[in-house]
């Protein structure tokens, strides 16, 4: 009888864990094996060197040198510091004594990946909460876990690249301002429009591509005005442009010290010098180029769907 008793509290216990806690669980978990040791994508060594050098600067108050590429991935570039932080506290708390290079570059490698995991996992669960208040909870729960479970997906989240946090940034941030628009409750609506500014704030710090936000948001609120004729969209629109513009100056030191020169190389110098001069290389069926032409994509997207 006691032990029946026992294990029907425990599963009471567990029915009240919210099911976000179980999502990023099984999003964090799902990637731990062999992170950081597996593989390591062509970007993460610009990457490693670029989060360096963002971690150089502001620990000399060098702000103007967080500026580090046009990308810009403040956020990913945040990440690295982090695991930066961490692997130096380790080692001042003797975890580690005396490593070869080898064993340092896979433990470092292995710290960075951790956390970009863990906020990857933290950012699923966020948006499985905003997701379920628009399409009940069964089809948001099967929804985010086709995300956790996609193979693509998983491997762009195990991986030093910007393309995995952008994507969930932009997805999070269009959640918000869906439930902006739509939620009842005055406290409700306004936290919804904050926390949609700063997810698009963080979607355009880590990559310019993410500027999509801006004509979506301003294309769904000229529709519902014209719909509703309900002058309030226009308050609740800027609130979010707002909120996004603060954010992209908070979280990027650079922006602090030289804002012209920052978005001179974030607006222009990436989509001018490296998409339209310079192009991007690529390696189509064996031969280097720089333009495989129009069937690439189509290809692309065969092979990958």
């Amino acid at each position: 009888m006691y032990i029946k008793r026992l294990c029907k509290r425990f599963l009471t216990l567990l029915q009240r864990i919210p099911a976000e806690i179980y999502i990023f669980l099984a999003s964090f978990i799902y990637r731990l094996p062999d992170l950081g040791y597996d593989f390591i994508n062509n970007d993460a060594f610009h990457w490693k060197e670029r989060g360096y050098a963002f971690g150089s600067a502001l620990t000399s108050l060098d702000f103007a040198g967080t500026a580090v590429t046009y990308h810009p991935g403040v956020p990913l570039l945040w990440c690295q510091f982090i695991a930066i932080k961490i692997y130096s506290s380790l080692l001042k708390l003797g975890y580690y004594t005396y490593v070869d290079p080898q064993t340092e570059f896979l433990v470092n490698n292995q710290i960075q990946m951790l956390v970009v995991v863990f906020l990857t996992s933290v950012l699923l669960a966020i948006a499985y909460r905003q997701l379920k208040k628009i399409i009940g909870v069964k089809l948001a729960l099967l929804t985010i876990l086709l995300v956790v479970l996609e193979p693509f997906y998983l491997a762009l989240s195990r991986a030093l690249h910007t393309d995995a946090m952008i994507s969930l940034f932009m997805f999070i941030s269009v959640l918000y301002f869906y439930n902006y628009i739509f939620s009842n409750g005055k406290k409700l609506i306004v936290s919804n429009g904050v926390f949609a500014g700063i997810f698009a704030g963080l979607a355009f710090l880590t990559k310019s591509s993410a500027l999509f936000l801006f004509p979506f948001f301003t294309l769904i609120a000229g529709i519902y005005f014209l719909r509703t004729k309900n002058r309030s969209i226009i308050y609740k629109a800027l609130t979010v442009f707002a909120f996004s513009i603060v954010t992209f100056f908070v979280f990027w030191p650079a922006m602090w010290v030289q804002p012209i020169e920052s978005l001179r190389l974030y607006l222009f110098e990436g989509v001018q010098g490296i998409a339209i001069e310079e192009g991007h290389e690529h390696i189509w069926f064996g031969r280097v180029t720089s333009d495989p032409g129009p069937a690439f994509y189509p290809i692309v997207l065969a092979g990958r769907y």
